[in-house]
């Protein structure tokens, strides 16, 4: 598994803790989750979404300046 299909699927996890934390807080639906569960599951979600985006997009620039150094030679 490549370096950028890990931080894809590290963002895609980010985006459900995120949403999930941000539906118990905005409605009354899962009552099964503690409040203080969802302000934790909204803060790392934010954190792993803004850390993995980064990383995503440094992967992405790295892989082209790879590749168009390779295409000059």
């Amino acid at each position: 598994m490549n370096e950028q299909l890990k931080t894809g699927i590290a963002l895609i996890a980010s985006f459900f803790l995120t949403f999930a934390g941000a539906s118990r807080i905005l409605t009354s639906q899962l009552e099964d989750m503690a409040l203080w569960t969802a302000w934790v599951f909204l803060i790392t979600g934010v954190i792993g979404i803004t850390a993995n985006g980064l990383k995503w997009k440094r992967i992405s620039r790295s892989s082209q300046t790879s590749s168009q150094k390779r295409n000059h030679k």
